[in-house]
């Protein structure tokens, strides 16, 4: 376990025998000596700055796959033990638990927002304002802990589709840069003139970038 000494630490200033404290550590095999953190709460801070990059990232994940359970998209399936259906439409199936991790990243965001606003204006020395520390802490954890297990459990009972990715693959014609590149190796061209646009606009009249079906060799 990784001891740190407290001693000193208060809300107006340090202990006047100091010396004790290095000689205490020596005598307890203490690793080191706590930081001040009478009138900030940088280590809080950057706790909560952490679980808010972390549900940024899980919500981005929910996002996209709420969109791809759309009908118009396809892309993924969930099991019945992760969806829920409509109180009206029992033809649905909703993603409801990455819906509802979606929403919860802002509490986990606010929290930290709160305790940023919290310290930004105190002076140097412990303040009762200080005591709004807890509270989003503690909420941002029971937060996040929620949202990763929810985001695990669904990533386990989910099911891609194939067949609908490469169906719609073709549509955005992803071999475009593929055969600039052709163009730039094999032809010798600029890079800036195989992107013209009438030369690229006849390419994809005709289809000739639709690599799905076609391969070019280097």
């Amino acid at each position: 376990m990784h001891q740190i000494w407290g001693c000193g630490v208060q809300g107006l200033a340090s202990l006047p025998q100091a010396g004790s404290s290095f000689r205490s550590l020596d005598m307890l095999a203490i690793s080191g000596i706590l930081a001040l953190n009478v009138s900030d709460r940088d280590f809080l801070l950057e706790f909560l700055s952490a679980n808010a990059i972390t549900v940024v990232h899980l919500s981005r994940l929910g996002e996209e796959w709420v969109l791809w359970a759309l009908e118009e998209f396809g892309f993924i399936t969930s099991s019945d033990s992760v969806s829920t259906g409509s109180s009206i439409m029992p033809q649905k199936k909703n993603p409801d638990p990455m819906e509802l991790v979606r929403g919860k990243s802002g509490r986990v965001i606010g929290g930290l927002v709160t305790l940023l606003i919290v310290c930004k204006g105190l002076p140097h020395a412990y303040n009762r304002d200080l005591q709004e520390d807890e509270e989003p802490v503690f909420d941002s954890v029971r937060a996040i802990l929620g949202m990763l297990e929810v985001s695990a459990e669904f990533a386990m009972n989910i099911t891609f589709s194939r067949e609908r990715i490469q169906k719609s693959l073709p549509a955005g014609f992803p071999g475009a840069t593929t055969l600039a590149d052709y163009l730039v190796k094999k032809v010798k061209v600029g890079l800036r003139w195989s992107h013209v646009k009438d030369v690229f606009g006849g390419l994809k009249m005709n289809g000739y970038c639709r690599m799905i079906s076609r391969h070019i060799e280097f």
